[in-house]
């Protein structure tokens, strides 16, 4: 989960370079932030990360499932 947690950071920082103008393509930025090209241009044409598309579906919240974790680690 960490890892995926890392990625999606680092997904984010793209998409907001993106944005602010700091990067000026897709394409750099999915190099210099160490993504997909693909997964930072369907993101920025609306689609959505998996966690977030199946939110839905989930029994716990993600907040729900943290408060859960804890408490089973202490």
């Amino acid at each position: 989960k960490a890892a995926s947690d890392n990625k999606e950071g680092r997904i984010q920082q793209a998409l907001i370079s993106i944005q602010t103008g700091q990067v000026l393509s897709i394409n750099a930025a999915a190099t210099l932030f160490g993504v997909s090209y693909s997964t930072l241009y369907n993101r920025t044409h609306g689609s959505v990360s998996r966690e977030e598309a199946h939110l839905s579906k989930r029994v716990l919240t993600p907040a729900q499932e943290r408060v859960l974790i804890e408490w089973a680690i202490t």
